[in-house]
């Protein structure tokens, strides 16, 4: 793997509280493709726990119009 670093921003309408979205992102980023399946087709955890601090996860998702993976 190629050593990618750096930031990817999107805007995208999620009807949910705050909380919720956060607790998402924090504790089940694997869940993130399903509210967002256009953009996130999936996230996997390669190294440690999910929701812990120093945890790795591999991010599958669309940029324009190609696919990329980002551990």
């Amino acid at each position: 793997m190629s050593g990618l670093s750096g930031t990817m921003m999107r805007q995208v309408e999620i009807k949910s509280d705050d909380d919720v979205f956060h607790q998402i992102i924090r504790d089940r980023p694997h869940h993130i493709s399903d509210i967002s399946a256009a953009n996130i087709q999936g996230v996997k955890l390669h190294q440690g726990d999910w929701g812990t601090v120093g945890s790795v996860t591999l991010w599958n998702y669309t940029h324009g119009i190609y696919v990329r993976k980002v551990l």
